[in-house]
């Protein structure tokens, strides 16, 4: 293994080492493309993977985002399955049972077409706005509205009382700065609780869940890499927690950097065990 110049996207770390490399695969998993001709010539990238012999993490060191543009006609959408559907209404009835969401107002961040977004939002009084580049313009509720574009390129137009992002994280090169611009989005005195959901690295290298290994993901966290990004941003993270079989991660954090709450117990390898 070769020591990399990057540092740590979660901790900052240069202690770095690169552990697998794939080149030239697909970039998008989740774009259907019209012929065959149109996805021979599909956009590809290298998979160049390098872990912090610090925190944990693992990115792809060869990631270039001038490649992946999220535009109609990404579909990553697993709400056809019976089994990833019931448990997202789970997901959704214990945050509005843990949150009191009755008359809030809910933020998700790469929401999609807003199937998660309305199970979030169906207490009474309950409104949601969501950003998604990819949205395609159909109204999934009369409480909600979904804006066709990343998340930040216009002011809130209401404070949000729960920030939600699934499975998008893990696919933006600069974690760190995109949770400041996400804490810098709220109000200063903001009470606002942040839940963000992405894949486990430790189901991936421990559990041998390699489909998550594609180019789209920048970065794969586990829960000690999680809160260290999180607290770089100078958020309080309160809760990480595995979930759907230990596929997915999840945290819970604040915006007034205190820290509290439960972690996950899992025990995080280190570069040596992942890597050998």
């Amino acid at each position: 293994m070769n020591v990399n110049e990057v540092n740590c996207l979660a901790c900052g770390s240069a202690q770095v080492e690169k552990f697998l490399r794939l080149p030239d695969v697909p970039v998008f998993c989740n774009v259907l493309w019209e012929t065959a001709d149109k996805a021979t010539a599909a956009p590809r990238g290298d998979l160049d993977l390098g872990i912090c012999g610090d925190c944990g993490h693992v990115f792809n060191l060869g990631f270039d985002a001038e490649l992946v543009r999220y535009a109609e006609g990404y579909e990553n959408s697993l709400h056809h399955s019976p089994r990833f559907q019931q448990y997202a209404e789970e997901l959704a009835a214990d945050l509005r049972a843990r949150h009191n969401l009755k008359g809030a107002h809910v933020v998700e961040i790469a929401c999609g077409q807003g199937d998660f977004l309305k199970l979030v939002c169906a207490d009474e009084g309950c409104t949601g706005s969501g950003f998604d580049p990819s949205f395609r313009g159909e109204q999934i509720a009369d409480n909600i509205a979904i804006h066709g574009e990343y998340f930040g390129v216009r002011p809130l137009a209401q404070a949000a009382d729960l920030v939600c992002c699934r499975h998008a994280l893990g696919h933006i090169d600069t974690p760190v700065p995109f949770m400041k611009s996400v804490r810098s989005a709220l109000p200063d005195d903001t009470q606002a609780t942040l839940f963000f959901e992405m894949p486990n690295s430790l189901y991936s290298l421990r559990d041998g869940g390699v489909w998550d290994f594609i180019y789209e993901h920048v970065s794969y966290f586990c829960g000690t890499t999680l809160t260290a990004c999180f607290e770089k941003a100078g958020l309080g993270v309160s809760r990480t927690w595995e979930t759907f079989d230990g596929q997915f991660l999840c945290i819970e954090a604040n915006a007034n950097g205190e820290t509290s709450g439960e972690a996950d117990a899992s025990p995080v390898p280190t570069a040596t065990e992942l890597t050998k």
